[in-house]
């Protein structure tokens, strides 16, 4: 019986006879490493549950672990042992209390019946907060209101108004009527809401002396001493009058004053001394110094009045703005840019298009429609809707769903109103189509019953 073969794989398995060693190549080993762990395996590198199991948690510690199981509820560790139902409706959270300490019997401890009903009510009568505020009764605030009050005829307090057909919302916030501008309600906004007309000046009714009506009254403290007119605000200029005494100060202090303090229409002193050139010292190239014949007797006057010879000198040079360069010139003859436009009207649009594309065919709205958009636009409905012609039906079909109910309440009443204003709706475009759009009907019914209305309330009021 042969002994178990020490090595790797490869000499395990060359051992065993698996491997077919060639005998020109005995003694090389081929490329690669060979493991020494013989019962390695793709069989059991693929289940290592099964041929390589973890260590089992202990139990103490597998409360406060995750259950990946497929199918396992994971719950928290604080419920884990404990003898609960599953299901979630069953638990019940808090402290068990001990038996016969339930509510009711706590309610019911301070419960007083019969004579030590009544005497603890005697107790009671002696507090304030008893006598302000008894039990199942209102707050007694001690007022004494007549006895007319207490019969049951009394119909309460106030006046009772005249039936109206208004209601409390229009008489809150009244609709088409003319705001009452009289100098007495214009001061009462002005004092519950601080609303004050457009330029008009904030006025907080001061009561000022007598003194300030004076033209000439100024706030302020005045000089004791009497000066001449107009000598105050002289010597308010004049920092440096001439009787002033002369100050003598130290020389090393006047020059460093000198040299920190910037002069007024002079150069920043830079700390760094005269400039080692005599005094008038010119820098540059005098002018005029060369020969006539020469360009630099160009002076600078003659630069900026320059007077030209003919009118060629004046033109531009004839390569500005072109390519010298012979076989890199792009220049065309025809208008054309080159590059991809962001509209693209110079392709056809696409008879089904994509969710995801983004391109601008020309058949969008532009910057205007976009800063300004239309009144009912959000709702899909643009204002050529409301210009476009519709037939009798059609019209009276919208009509009925959009005329307000203070005109008229039901649908019969907005038939005979749609019928009334239909002649006059078609006359508005002037020609012989029965055919009406909403904004002729709507301006047509603005200046024949709305404004009629209005005119009518306001004279009313």
């Amino acid at each position: 019986m042969l002994d178990k073969p020490v090595g790797d794989n490869y000499t395990r398995m060359v051992t065993e006879g698996k491997i077919l060693a060639d005998p020109l190549t005995r003694g090389v080993r081929p490329a690669g490493k060979s493991i020494a762990v013989f019962d390695d395996s793709v069989e059991r590198d693929l289940q290592p549950d099964m041929y390589f199991p973890a260590a089992p948690t202990p139990t103490e510690e597998k409360k406060y672990r995750r259950d990946y199981e497929p199918g396992k509820m994971n719950v928290h560790w604080g419920m884990v042992d404990l003898e609960r139902e599953t299901d979630p409706k069953d638990i019940i959270h808090g402290i068990k209390s001990l038996t016969g300490e339930n509510a009711e019997k706590t309610m019911k401890a301070q419960e007083r019946v019969g004579v030590e009903a009544y005497m603890d009510e005697c107790a009671e009568q002696v507090y304030a907060s008893t006598k302000r505020e008894p039990l199942g009764k209102a707050y007694i605030r001690g007022h004494e209101l007549p006895e007319v009050t207490k019969a049951t005829s009394f119909k309460g307090f106030g006046f009772k108004p005249p039936d109206s057909e208004f209601n409390a919302k229009e008489s809150i916030f009244p609709v088409d009527v003319a705001r009452e501008e009289t100098p007495a309600v214009q001061e009462r906004y002005r004092l519950t809401h601080n609303d004050y007309r457009c330029g008009e000046m904030i006025s907080r009714d001061y009561e000022w002396p007598e003194e300030t009506e004076n033209s000439y009254f100024r706030f302020g403290k005045t000089e004791k001493a009497k000066l001449p007119a107009g000598e105050g605000a002289k010597q308010a200029l004049i920092w440096n009058p001439a009787n002033e005494k002369t100050r003598i100060v130290g020389l090393r202090a006047e020059a460093a004053r000198e040299v920190l303090n910037e002069p007024l229409g002079e150069t920043k002193n830079l700390m760094q001394g005269p400039l080692p050139v005599p005094e008038g010292f010119v820098f540059g190239v005098k002018s005029g110094t060369v020969k006539a014949s020469s360009t630099d007797n160009i002076t600078a006057a003659d630069c900026i009045h320059y007077n030209a010879s003919n009118e060629k000198e004046i033109l531009p040079d004839a390569d500005l703005g072109k390519c010298m360069k012979r076989g890199k010139r792009n220049v065309t003859e025809e208008l054309r840019h080159f590059g991809r436009p962001s509209i693209r009207t110079d392709i056809p649009k696409p008879k089904v298009r994509s969710v995801a594309d983004i391109q601008n065919y020309g058949d969008e709205v532009g910057c205007d429609s976009l800063l300004h958009p239309q009144r009912f636009e959000s709702m899909g409905v643009t204002d050529e809707q409301f210009l476009q012609r519709r037939s009798k039906e059609e019209l009276r079909s919208i009509v009925q769903l959009v005329l307000p109910t203070k005109y008229a309440p039901d649908k019969e009443s907005k038939n005979i109103l749609f019928e009334k204003l239909w002649p006059e709706a078609v006359a508005v475009y002037g020609d012989e189509e029965e055919l009406a759009s909403l904004d002729s009907f709507f301006y047509v019914f603005t200046q024949l019953v709305v404004k009629p209305r209005m005119k009518k309330e306001t004279s009313m009021a």
